[in-house]
């Protein structure tokens, strides 16, 4: 009977990838990640050892209607009585000259507008000397380039698109009652009823937009030409790069119906050929990380919804005093408000939500890291604070991340504080 309880413990293990060593016990073998977890976030959620990576698919996704582009129409190239000119040479699709957008795979090359636009100059230079002539061309190409595009990725999206808005709208449903609970306890009275009904009256107003399909214009209707331009200026191109995001504008200037934007390279295992059935809760947990992220900019302090502007401006001072990182940011950590608020309204609400399903402790730790494992490697920009430091202390000083992963024991001897609440809290005596 002992052996095989041995036997079984081991099983599990062995399955969930996260430690080897001989069966003595479930807690004794998980600690090793939880305790890597807990002094850094960033080692488990960007090591991609532990979990599967999504590089090739989203490599593929980008690069098949440009190499069909090339290889298909080569014939475009041959101007100006150039006919030795080959696509390859046209392109110069060389290491020289993308070295600076190369993917992991030497042979992929990815490469954002302004990488292309120093590919078009050296064609430009070398190959076409009139500006106008130039112009025609580089606008044809990208043209034809983009209906390649998303004609790729309507086929991709379009028998998988329900489901995912299906998706979206649970992600929605538990931020509309995370927002709920946030007014009912800053507000009372008959301003509280007016802070939640206008809340929810922007929420009904929310719709995703996976790519330009005609189920995607029918579902924005009149406001189709607004989303579809914000999806042209963020994903084009190689189709890799924008991520999620909303419009940044004020809600007056808004359509009717608000577009949150997924770009190709934020779900590529729903672009790839896994069954998205059976990833439906880590596509669940990565849409709700970005969408509460996202739509905690549209109910930002400035909207006096979410976080009041006291309360953010309280934060911000507080991570100051209380956060080591605060002191490597590219500018004053004020300047990070937004970002940060609506960092640690997204981890409030991705933990609420974990600690409400039944999951064991080491799967909760795989969909956190699944869903945060796009902020991996993103720099300092002035307005988003680097990766680092949103994984390491943004995310790892949430109470209920601290709590729920058991960090409190690998810091027997130091205080954390966290300033996601109203002050600051001693991470080590959090209770949920």
């Amino acid at each position: 009977m002992k052996m095989n309880l041995c036997l079984l413990l081991s099983l599990f293990i062995y399955l969930s990838a996260f430690a080897k060593e001989n069966c003595s016990g479930t807690t004794e073998q998980e600690d090793p990640i939880f305790e890597k977890f807990c002094k850094n976030p960033e080692s488990v959620i960007c090591d991609k050892s532990n979990f599967k990576d999504s590089t090739k698919h989203t490599t593929a996704i980008s690069l098949k209607p440009f190499k069909e582009l090339v290889l298909e129409h080569s014939s475009t190239f041959k101007l100006n009585g150039n006919d030795s000119i080959d696509s390859n040479q046209f392109f110069n699709l060389s290491q020289e000259v993308f070295k600076s957008c190369s993917s992991p795979d030497e042979n992929l090359f990815v490469c954002e507008e302004d990488e292309l636009e120093k590919v078009y100059e050296n064609i430009y230079g070398s190959y076409i000397a009139n500006k106008d002539q130039f112009k025609t061309f580089k606008e044809k190409l990208l043209l034809e380039y983009f209906q390649r595009q998303q004609q790729h990725l309507n086929n991709i999206v379009e028998s998988k698109e329900d489901y995912l808005v299906d998706i979206f709208q649970s992600a929605v449903n538990k931020f509309s009652e995370n927002i709920n609970t946030m007014l009912s306890k800053q507000y009372s009275g008959k301003r509280r009823e007016e802070k939640i009904k206008q809340a929810f009256s922007l929420l009904n107003r929310i719709k995703p937009l996976f790519a330009l399909t005609p189920k995607a214009e029918k579902r924005f209707n009149d406001s189709y030409n607004f989303a579809r331009d914000g999806f042209v200026r963020s994903c084009t191109h190689y189709g890799i790069y924008g991520g999620a995001f909303v419009p940044g504008l004020k809600l007056s200037k808004l359509p009717n119906s608000i577009p949150v934007t997924f770009c190709p390279s934020f779900m590529a295992e729903v672009y790839g050929d896994e069954k998205i059935h059976e990833n439906r809760d880590e596509i669940y947990f990565k849409m709700l990380m970005v969408i509460t992220h996202e739509l905690g900019h549209l109910f930002g302090p400035e909207k006096l919804m979410t976080f009041s502007p006291a309360r953010a401006t309280e934060t911000i001072l507080c991570m100051s005093k209380h956060y080591p990182g605060a002191w490597y940011t590219k500018g004053l950590i004020i300047d990070y408000k937004d970002e940060i608020m609506a960092d640690i309204f997204a981890a409030k609400t991705v933990t609420s939500e974990l600690l409400n399903r039944n999951f064991s402790k080491i799967k909760k730790l795989r969909l956190l890291s699944s869903s945060y494992k796009l902020l991996c490697g993103s720099e300092d920009d002035g307005s988003h604070p680097s990766g680092t430091f949103r994984l390491n202390e943004i995310l790892l000083r949430e109470p209920g991340i601290f709590k729920m992963f058991g960090c409190k024991k690998f810091y027997p001897k130091q205080s954390l504080y966290s300033c996601s609440g109203i002050g600051a809290k001693a991470l080590n005596n959090v209770e949920l």
